[in-house]
């Protein structure tokens, strides 16, 4: 397996040649969704690196305007080709917010691929990832679109016929949205 740690986030998690997940990030969206620039701040940095496992630890400040946010981060790779992110955070001021968590960003080749959403009470329902790029779904009563695939605490997919990536979650309620519905570039 191979990554890119950079600031923070991981980039290009690959198991040979196939892209497994694009990004993996924590972010802090204000209360009109925009992100919130992350600062080092006192970082130190600790990495240990072995032949087939690595443990990355980072500070990081989120600031701006009257949001002023902190959070220290861990990465950890082990032998058996998991790894593990955790952000633990703090606020320094009062501030509305949509969003402080983890994004994980799948590639373009999961377009079409099988996926299997493990919702919050156990449920597991499978699906593909989407072809093209679709509003989302409008479900019930509900006058706002919401998520294709929500309330879910894992999402193993199919990266080749003979191997399957799953993202698990915990701590908090994890949906699945098209972001290029909300016109970031991500």
């Amino acid at each position: 397996m191979s990554l890119i740690y950079e600031a923070g986030d991981l980039r290009y998690i690959k198991r040979g040649n196939h892209e497994i997940l694009h990004r993996v990030y924590a972010t802090i969206r204000g209360h009109n969704w925009g992100p919130v620039p992350s600062v080092p701040s006192n970082v130190q940095m600790d990495i240990e690196i072995e032949e087939d496992a690595f443990h990355i630890s980072y500070g990081i400040e989120n600031r701006q305007s009257d949001i002023n946010f902190i959070r220290h981060g861990t990465i950890t790779g082990e032998t058996n080709r998991t790894v593990k992110l955790a952000m633990a955070g703090q606020t320094r001021s009062t501030f509305r917010r949509n969003c402080i968590g983890f994004c994980v960003l799948h590639p373009m080749a999961c377009a079409g691929v099988p996926t299997k959403i493990e919702h919050m009470d156990g449920l597991v329902e499978e699906y593909s990832f989407p072809q093209t790029i679709a509003p989302q779904l409008v479900k019930d009563d509900h006058p706002w679109p919401v998520a294709t695939f929500e309330n879910m605490q894992a999402m193993p997919h199919q990266v080749r016929p003979d191997l399957w990536s799953e993202v698990r979650f915990e701590g908090n309620i994890f949906e699945l949205e098209d972001p290029c519905n909300w016109t970031n570039t991500s």
